[in-house]
């Protein structure tokens, strides 16, 4: 996984995946660990040369465990026959509270976030996840705070 930084302490990570062949039931494409990765601010996946013979489902979910565990679906795209082989998926920080939340999870939240597919046996697809965490801000402790006048 490729990681950049910006100036303001924000990372950037960038993972192309393994080509994924389905089985006819979900497959697992990512599983990220969040008490490792830290707070994502957002999270894409980017399906690109998709080779389908029927509807893939592509499915972001928040698992309980950090391998993922109980899941709760978040988002889900599919991708018909008919379409151009590609499709972009992304989830930000508050479909993932939303939905923790809606699970009754909260104030835990998640531990993981699980992205899957559901295709025809065979049919195979690539990914690239791209993840943006929350900007990490420096000096902003009680004692760096003053009373304004």
């Amino acid at each position: 996984m490729s990681i950049y930084k910006n100036s303001i302490g924000a990372k950037q990570y960038i993972e192309p995946l393994p080509t994924k062949t389905m089985t006819g039931s979900a497959v697992t494409i990512k599983t990220i660990n969040l008490e490792t990765f830290g707070a994502i601010e957002s999270i894409v996946a980017a399906i690109a040369d998709a080779q389908l013979t029927g509807n893939c489902v592509v499915t972001w979910y928040g698992g309980t465990t950090t391998t993922g565990g109980s899941l709760t679906a978040i988002a889900a795209i599919t991708i018909a026959t008919a379409d151009p082989t590609t499709g972009v998926i992304q989830i930000d920080a508050e479909d993932i509270v939303e939905a923790a939340e809606v699970a009754a999870l909260l104030p835990a939240g998640f531990k993981s976030l699980v992205l899957k597919a559901t295709g025809t046996n065979t049919d195979t697809l690539d990914c690239c996840i791209v993840a943006n965490t929350h900007h990490k801000y420096v000096g902003l402790t009680p004692s760096a705070v003053t009373a304004l006048t």
